[in-house]
């Protein structure tokens, strides 16, 4: 009997193993937001303790109240961000039409002064900017 107890409880953690593994395996994908989910609760239960005990202990309230403020803690300044994001988008999107219609501004005085490529470098920006085909030749070459 003893034997055939130690079997089964071999077979038992194999088993359990098994299951484990096979979670691992499931929930893998899953990893990084449980995680983040453990960091956010963690730091963010005093705030919940402190509004459950001014809810007079309502816990459903308390816990709306907390999801609310976390999700508009992280959702405002991604909010912000898109916007300003869109912005800029909208500026790159005109500049960059305006660089293909009328091309690039000439170069700079001191690029010429740069030694050993500075006049090379000068006159090959030059012919860009007063080339457009060539440019967009160029552009094309490297795309």
């Amino acid at each position: 009997m003893n034997s055939e107890n130690r079997l089964e409880q071999i077979a038992g953690m194999a088993i359990l193993l098994l299951l484990v593994i096979g979670c691992f395996v499931v929930l893998r994908p899953f990893v990084s937001a449980v995680l983040l989910a453990l960091i956010l609760s963690y730091s963010t239960f005093p705030i919940y303790a402190w509004c459950e005990r001014v809810l007079k202990g309502r816990k459903g309230l308390a816990a709306i109240l907390m999801t609310s403020m976390v999700a508009a803690v992280l959702l405002v300044p991604l909010i912000i961000l898109g916007s300003s994001l869109a912005q800029q988008v909208a500026v790159a999107t005109v500049w960059i039409r305006g660089l293909f219609s009328e091309g690039p501004p000439g170069p700079p005085g001191w690029i010429a002064n740069i030694p050993v490529v500075g006049t090379q470098l000068y006159e090959y920006w030059q012919g860009l900017a007063h080339n457009t085909a060539n440019l967009l030749s160029e552009l094309s070459d490297h795309g």
